[in-house]
């Protein structure tokens, strides 16, 4: 059961093997888990029912909001209750009109409250006039306190997806997208939407995976923009392109690594960042460099993860191990002085508004 409980954090829908494990061990009719972090939000919930439950329809569909008697912000939490506790008698409309046709005339509740807010509440019943013994109750307290753990793990990846998402379309608002060039020059991948993007756009183009822009004026600029990068002459170049509609494209190269590295083969020597017009300016690494006191390598992984992709993401796009990564990552924290990658997306993203 703890097994379950913590694997369920990251399953769809969350602990779904918890909540059947769950109900089966109580041999219930219907087990489910519902959490949220407000009495006003909408709640999630997971749920398992018995074969007869489900032969009886939608579980659901008896279910007044009006008539549900239970307090479940007012519940102390990994307290267990009874429906006892919350209705008087057999004649209440919760139990008549929702239970009783369910089967489902028994039912014990616990409520689990983690430290970040979310709140969960534990819920089994079966069809019987007996309500669950004290043996019951406990084990069901205990596998709430089981489940405590998980749920404040839960609410923390939540919230760290939220605010990745959120700030990765941020930036996706600033920059078309993002490519990576090897030592040769050659494109070694990039965002699907940047695929797209290029694949629609005739000023610039993927020839067999090299940059190729449609002017020989603007194909000579990009060449030398992108040698000055990869020999090491230049750090960032900015380049602008006109389009055949008028419109303005801006190329910002930015070297990851030294010439003078040793090379081998998918290797990145630098990142290319798309901007159409209209959008805002792009971010510069140079200058997340200097606000933090950050190497080149540690301002290109920092920006990378502030576009919302995973460590593993932003150490293949940089062409350099995980393990290295998240050596890069201890430095930029030592730096910043922040300790949390949630907090470090935070701050780049705002250092970017301020300087772009």
């Amino acid at each position: 059961m703890a097994v379950a409980a913590m694997r369920g954090v990251t399953t769809d829908p969350p602990w779904e093997a918890f909540v059947v494990l769950m109900r089966a061990y109580f041999e219930g009719t219907h087990a489910n888990l519902i959490f949220r972090r407000a009495d006003h939000e909408q709640p999630f919930m997971t749920a398992d029912f018995a074969a007869e439950v489900l032969a009886a329809g939608d579980p659901h569909a008896f279910y007044r909001p009006a008539d549900d008697p239970i307090p479940y912000f007012r519940m102390t939490p990994l307290r267990v209750y009874g429906i006892e506790e919350f209705i008087d008698g057999q004649g209440h409309p919760f139990l008549a009109q929702f239970l009783a046709p369910l089967a489902m005339r028994a039912l014990m509740i616990v409520r689990v409250a983690a430290d970040n807010g979310l709140q969960a509440w534990l819920s089994v019943t079966r069809n019987s006039a007996e309500a669950f013994g004290s043996v019951e109750r406990a084990e069901l307290e205990r596998i709430a306190r089981l489940f405590s753990p998980a749920l404040s793990l839960f609410g923390a990846w939540r919230e760290a997806n939220d605010q990745r998402d959120a700030y990765a379309r941020v930036l996706r608002a600033r920059a078309t997208g993002l490519l990576r060039i090897d030592q040769t020059g050659r494109v070694l991948a990039s965002e699907s939407s940047t695929l797209d993007w290029l694949a629609a756009e005739a000023s610039i183009t993927l020839e067999d995976g090299r940059l190729s822009a449609s002017a020989g004026s603007d194909q000579q600029r990009l060449n030398k923009a992108l040698g000055r990068i990869l020999s090491g002459e230049s750090e960032e170049e900015l380049l602008g392109l006109e389009t055949n509609d008028g419109r303005r494209i801006e190329l910002l190269f930015y070297r990851v690594c030294e010439a003078t590295e040793p090379a081998w083969a998918n290797a990145t020597r630098a990142i290319l960042y798309l901007r159409a017009e209209g959008r805002e300016s792009l971010p510069s690494p140079q200058r997340i460099a200097t606000l933090f006191g950050l190497t080149r390598r540690e301002a290109a992984l920092a920006l990378l993860l502030s576009r919302g992709l995973t460590l593993s993401q932003a150490a293949q796009n940089l062409g350099i191990s995980v393990m290295t990564a998240r050596a890069y990552l201890r430095q930029v924290f030592q730096k910043t002085g922040l300790s949390r990658q949630v907090d470090l997306i935070r701050q780049i993203q705002a250092s970017i508004a301020a300087v772009a």
